[in-house]
């Protein structure tokens, strides 16, 4: 007879629990259902799963890589279904036309037009914030990218370029008659990040530069980072922006006098722990796609360590999917763990980086993959959702930049710029404070900084 009374007071206590947890469960955003149900998800670190990696790429031939059919450590899986709903992008039929496209890439590509468009009208205001953020504007829309200074809107890569003042810094100087770049805060975060960002920008070599009164050449700034690479300095953004400007074969000398390639880079890159790379290890992910990219654009062959960068890049294409969360997003802790965050920019840092690299890198035939039309559709909802659209500079210039990409490649290009001349949109922008912006006295062009706008809530870098 205890034992009864035992039994169903057990019984009705765990009835209670479940249904008092109940809402939480019925209200709880797909993340936290997702942590919810599956919690912790134990899963092989980007250290052993790179150290695997290494242990297979020893044993790839240096050349003939056709002959080898080397298949990779965790290829796709249809873990993750594909969706009723889920139908393949538009694509040309038989007769060259472009199919109709479907209901949900119809709202996907609108939602992609008007998040571009919104935040093209938020420009970069270089007297609030540095060199560092100009760039970050710069890599969202590239050569089209604007910003503002003294309320009047100049292009990015000619601001820079000019060495035009960010707040209190500027980026270029000259020593000894020869050009440099400063490091730090508010400036360059990494050796050869400006080239980076100015390669990505397609800006010409023959772009005149100016640092204190003399006057340069993107040309010479090449030629500065071909002259300090050291085997012991982060060489991520040189390889990013020196594959962009010389031929994949091209050989030089440092200012030590060691020789040096872009294949040697390629190959220091390889021998780095990704999770050591900045931002969670996606831009030497992305620095050693772009120079396979340049090197394929060449019709060179992918031999020696540009073979054994094609497959590791392969295998880490296949290895990023464990990292992304039901709703689209991918972790917030990079490629260490899986970790979910209720932070909004956590999620926009992490997601818009690796969905960056992975619309550059993987081959536009697999961007109709539904893993990757869920990631752009969790960045479109938190974008177009945000109060204010009061995101970060940086998180919001590479999600910017994977969008952007991502748009083109799947839908072709849609001209954002003409909403600049949008006075609703422009004028209702919340940056410039809800008001009613008023032209330049001087210039007569619009200001998007009204009087009385208070500059401080945006983040400074």
């Amino acid at each position: 007879m205890r034992l009864h009374a035992a039994s169903k007071a057990i019984t009705i206590t765990v009835a209670l629990t479940i249904f008092a947890s109940l809402p939480a469960l019925l209200t709880a955003t797909p993340w936290q259902t997702d942590k919810v149900i599956s919690g912790s998800i134990p899963i092989m670190t980007s250290k052993q799963y790179q150290e695997q990696v290494q242990r297979k790429l020893e044993t790839i031939p240096r050349k003939d890589p056709l002959e080898v059919d080397q298949k990779a450590v965790d290829s796709p899986t249809s873990e993750t279904s594909q969706d009723a709903t889920d139908t393949p992008l538009a694509t040309q039929n038989d007769s060259g036309t472009t199919a109709e496209l479907t209901d949900r890439e119809r709202e996907r590509k609108n939602a992609l037009a008007r998040c571009l468009a919104i935040y093209y009208t938020r420009q970069v205001d270089a007297e609030v914030l540095r060199p560092w953020s100009i760039m970050h504007g710069l890599i969202g829309y590239g050569e089209e990218t604007l910003i503002i200074y003294r309320g009047r809107r100049y292009d990015a890569t000619e601001y820079l370029c000019a060495n035009g003042i960010g707040d209190d810094r500027r980026i270029l100087y000259a020593e000894n008659g020869k050009l440099r770049t400063r490091m730090g805060i508010g400036v360059q975060g990494h050796e050869a990040q400006l080239l980076a960002m100015l390669a990505q920008a397609n800006v010409p070599h023959n772009r005149p530069l100016k640092a204190d009164g003399q006057d340069f050449t993107v040309t010479d700034l090449i030629q500065t980072e071909m002259e300090s690479c050291r085997s012991d300095s982060e060489l991520t953004f040189k390889l990013l922006g020196l594959s962009h400007y010389l031929q994949s074969d091209k050989v030089w000398e440092n200012a030590a006098g060691e020789e040096w390639s872009l294949e040697r880079l390629v190959k220091e890159e390889l021998a780095q722990p990704v999770d050591d790379g900045a931002c969670g290890g996606t831009h030497r992910l992305m620095a050693i796609s772009y120079a396979l990219a340049q090197r394929r654009a060449e019709g060179k062959p992918i031999d020696g360590h540009w073979y054994r960068a094609e497959k590791f890049i392969s295998d880490f294409q296949a290895y990023a999917w464990k990292f992304q969360h039901r709703e689209g997003s991918f972790s917030t802790g990079w490629f260490k763990d899986k970790q979910f965050s209720g932070d909004v920019e956590k999620r926009l840092y992490t997601t818009g980086h690796i969905l960056e690299w992975l619309v550059f890198s993987l081959p536009e035939e697999e961007l109709n993959d539904p893993r990757i039309g869920r990631t752009v559709d969790f960045l479109l909802n938190l974008m177009l959702s945000t109060p204010n659209y009061d995101l970060a500079v940086g998180p919001r210039g590479h999600a910017l930049h994977a969008l952007r990409m991502y748009e083109e490649k799947v839908f072709g290009k849609s001209d954002y710029t003409r909403f600049m001349n949008n006075k609703r949109l422009v004028n209702n922008n919340p940056q410039n404070g809800g008001g009613t912006s008023k032209p330049d006295a001087k210039s007569g062009e619009m200001r998007l900084f009204p009087a009385g706008f208070r500059r401080g809530k945006f983040n400074r870098r």
